[in-house]
């Protein structure tokens, strides 16, 4: 099953950050495996280290619909209709083996996601 075509103007920029720090910083992309499954991206989830898509390179910076982003910033990333937005710091932009972009966030919490929120209401 193909993917849709993501909507928005994406592209990783500045050069790659190299091999050695990638490997480093992100081993468990680089480790090859024969049965990849992709890491799914855009809601918050447990993603195990035999989920995780490998990669072909990391980068620190990417240009989304004409907004550059960096590693470490905090940013708001869209939710499905009728629900709120996450806030999420970015950790990790990488390019996969597949010639996908990706990236992974540090998800922090809404307050309608959490018990005591539930137990207030």
């Amino acid at each position: 099953m193909k993917r849709p075509e993501p909507s928005l103007d994406l592209s990783f920029t500045g050069e790659p950050i190299s091999a050695e720090e990638a490997m480093a910083k992100w081993p468990s992309r680089y480790r090859s495996s024969k049965a990849r499954v992709s890491a799914t991206v855009g809601t918050p989830k447990d993603d195990g280290e035999e989920n995780l898509e490998q990669a072909k390179r990391h980068y620190s910076q990417a240009l989304v619909d004409g907004t550059l982003f960096n590693l470490g910033d905090d940013v708001y990333v869209k939710a499905e209709d009728g629900n709120p937005n996450y806030i999420a710091k970015i950790v990790e932009f990488f390019e996969a083996i597949d010639g996908e972009p990706y990236f992974k966030a540090r998800w922090f919490y809404r307050p309608e996601d959490t018990v005591s929120y539930s137990v207030l209401s």
